[in-house]
């Protein structure tokens, strides 16, 4: 098996993307147990930017730096309490959500597929996330639904309809500068 190299300037645009998501990582808006973020958004944003495995990357590395003890995650938390505290399937859930909708925006051209590889990256979030505090807070799982997902759903379809706004102009314009 042929393992490929990553060039330098892949690596700095990893690590770029991952410096944006420790930025944006903990703005929050209070709703329960689970906040509000744009980390959604970022994600889908950077997978338009760099593609699925870079934006996968990218997320890993967030998730990383936030275990390690850097306040990366909502509300400038962070450790290894978060990551297997209530929200931490939701963390993990993201990295489902970068392939899911990597892999429906890196093979094909019309953005219905687009909102299509983004809702199914949602919802894997969504099921990983919901299980995970179910599990973990010892509720049902209605209750995790009602506590984790229901409360987020709006959010998260605007966050998808400024994805996929913003993302294909994007995505068009670093190609053009040859940064893709």
């Amino acid at each position: 098996m042929k393992i490929k190299r990553i060039k330098i300037q892949e690596m700095a645009i990893i690590s770029l993307m991952a410096a944006v998501l420790c930025v944006i990582g903990p703005a929050t808006i209070p709703v329960g147990v689970v906040p509000v973020t744009l980390i959604t958004v970022a994600l889908y944003l950077i997978v338009y930017m760099i593609g699925m495995w870079k934006a996968t990357i990218s997320c890993l590395i967030y998730i990383c730096i936030g275990l390690v003890g850097l306040p990366v995650f909502s509300g400038y938390s962070a450790g290894p309490a978060v990551l297997l505290g209530p929200t931490g399937g939701y963390l993990i859930g993201y990295l489902l959500l970068t392939v899911s909708s990597g892999f429906f925006i890196e093979r094909f051209a019309k953005r219905g597929m687009h909102l299509l590889g983004m809702l199914l990256g949602l919802v894997l979030c969504y099921f990983l996330g919901t299980i995970w505090l179910a599990l973990y807070a010892d509720i049902s799982l209605w209750q995790a639904i009602l506590t984790g997902v229901a409360p987020f759903i709006i959010f998260d379809l605007i966050k998808i309809a400024v994805a996929l706004l913003l993302g294909p102009p994007f995505r068009r314009h670093l190609k053009k500068a040859n940064v893709l």
